[in-house]
């Protein structure tokens, strides 16, 4: 989303302009919002609005398009695990997930 469209929703719904920065860092940088915007956020109708159309605005920019119906996969393209995988235990699995010992 660029931030041109982020200022016409946050006008749309009238929020204080010296929320702005935490919108955009919020969008822009991925930040969680300060405690008072998340009440904000949560409990004043025109900032509820705002926040949803926002995450609306970013999930339609990403829309993920399936291949159509009669899709065919590449001749040659192996859906099968590596060879180097296939000995793994499903405890070898958690371990490796963990990050750490299973003690």
């Amino acid at each position: 989303m660029n931030a041109r469209r982020l200022h016409a929703i946050l006008r749309r719904h009238e929020i204080d302009p010296k929320d702005w920065p935490q919108f955009r860092a919020m969008v822009e940088l991925n930040l969680f919002p300060s405690k008072e915007l998340l009440n904000r956020m949560n409990s004043v109708p025109n900032y509820r609005a705002a926040r949803s159309e926002i995450v609306l605005a970013l999930f339609t920019e990403n829309e993920h398009e399936f291949p159509p119906d009669d899709y065919e996969v590449p001749a040659g393209y192996d859906f099968d695990m590596p060879a180097e995988y296939e000995s793994l235990t499903p405890e070898d699995v958690v371990l490796a997930a963990s990050g750490g010992c299973a003690v």
